[in-house]
């Protein structure tokens, strides 16, 4: 069984070897900072989730026509005195940078490019957030929960990380052509 895995390992192109390798050791070196070190204090996702509470509200308040929106410290939204949503520290978009800034920092490219790739895709990932929170807060206001945003909401956003990727690999292409 072992010698079959061998031989099934080195079919796999060097490149593609190195990438999963990079890509496992960065997962596990997240994991363990996050979990020992980041999570219990929520160094990160207190503050994260606070800004997106806060740009929730003022993302709602210029594309609504309600009177007032406010996050508290806790990040409930509130849209005229009704609580509309909670942003949770699962939904501030940290693990969706961490997924893009792995795949990003694992692929093999420039610093330049790769810096340049990392943090436009985190802004427009961290904006992406922002607008599918305020749209969460409206829909959970008039319709309550008729759709399940979890599903909708990762999709689009997913899809969104690997349109960053394609682009980031196809300019590499291009770069080395």
């Amino acid at each position: 069984m072992i010698v079959k895995l061998k031989q099934h390992y080195h079919q796999i192109p060097e490149q593609v070897r190195q990438f999963l390798l990079r890509g496992l050791i960065i997962f596990i070196v997240w994991k363990v900072v996050y979990i020992f070190f980041l999570m219990p204090g929520r160094m990160l996702d207190g503050p994260l989730t606070e800004v997106t509470g806060y740009l929730t509200a003022q993302a709602l308040s210029l594309f609504t026509e309600a009177s007032s929106f406010v996050a508290d410290n806790k990040s409930f939204i509130y849209i005229d005195g009704d609580k509309a949503v909670h942003i949770a520290d699962s939904c501030n978009g940290l693990i969706l940078f961490i997924i893009h800034l792995g795949f990003i920092i694992a692929f093999p490219s420039t610093l330049k490019r790769k810096l340049l790739f990392g943090i436009g895709g985190v802004l427009t990932i961290f904006a992406l957030n922002i607008i599918r929170c305020a749209v969460l807060a409206v829909i959970s206001r008039e319709y309550l929960t008729i759709v399940d945003h979890h599903f909708v909401f990762n999709l689009i956003i997913y899809a969104l990380i690997f349109l960053i990727w394609q682009i980031n690999s196809r300019a590499l292409a291009d770069e080395k052509a």
